[in-house]
């Protein structure tokens, strides 16, 4: 269920955009997915190493399947 919902937070965010990292937490806040900072950090850093996210100059995408 946890997985689930990140997943749905980064795929409403990140359709088709690239943001930088401070930017994607930002929008994790705004969009009450998550309460803090730490939280959206640790969803970030947690989908990276899921592969669902994908990081490249700087930028956070959703990973291309």
């Amino acid at each position: 269920a946890k997985a689930e919902e990140q997943n749905k937070a980064f795929n409403d965010i990140l359709n088709g955009k690239r943001l930088t990292y401070k930017d994607l937490g930002q929008e994790l806040l705004s969009r009450n997915f998550c309460k803090s900072i730490a939280t959206a950090n640790r969803w970030i850093g947690d989908n990276l190493e899921r592969g669902i996210l994908f990081q490249e100059d700087g930028l956070y995408c959703l990973t291309p399947f």
